[in-house]
């Protein structure tokens, strides 16, 4: 059996968890769906920036050498991101749109949920690894 973590890697995790998750809220509040039938942009907003930021900060991590347990990856990559980015309101949203019998809207907002989480996680990282090698070599 592996050793628990440490209280302090515990504390930036739940620190960055509080942090990305208030600010999915926040994104929810200021862009609520127009009706119940309406795709959850804020949702799927979220999911596609928190997607992104953390196929940057693994590629960062990965390129430098980084090992995951530190105090930065911990915060932004499993708290920040990890609070940002919500699949379990995702499967809610999805709950509520075959209730209602809206089948269109749920095809195209696990579709482009789907679509979004990869692009994003491989653009970003990419798109980083290519920044980081022009930054290298003097581009």
């Amino acid at each position: 059996m592996k050793s628990l973590p440490s209280l302090t890697d515990c504390l930036w995790v739940g620190l960055g968890g509080a942090l990305g998750t208030g600010l999915r809220y926040a994104c929810a509040v200021a862009w609520p769906a127009a009706d119940s039938a309406s795709l959850p942009l804020a949702t799927l907003a979220v999911n596609v920036a928190g997607s992104l930021l953390i196929g940057v900060l693994a590629a960062l991590a990965f390129r430098r050498g980084a090992s995951f347990g530190s105090s930065g990856q911990l915060f932004l990559m499993v708290g920040f991101c990890g609070g940002l980015t919500t699949f379990s309101f995702v499967g809610l949203e999805s709950a509520l749109f075959v209730r209602q019998g809206e089948w269109q809207t749920l095809g195209t907002y696990l579709g482009l949920s789907l679509l979004g989480w990869l692009a994003g996680v491989a653009g970003g990282y990419r798109l980083t690894l290519h920044l980081i090698g022009h930054a290298q070599t003097g581009d």
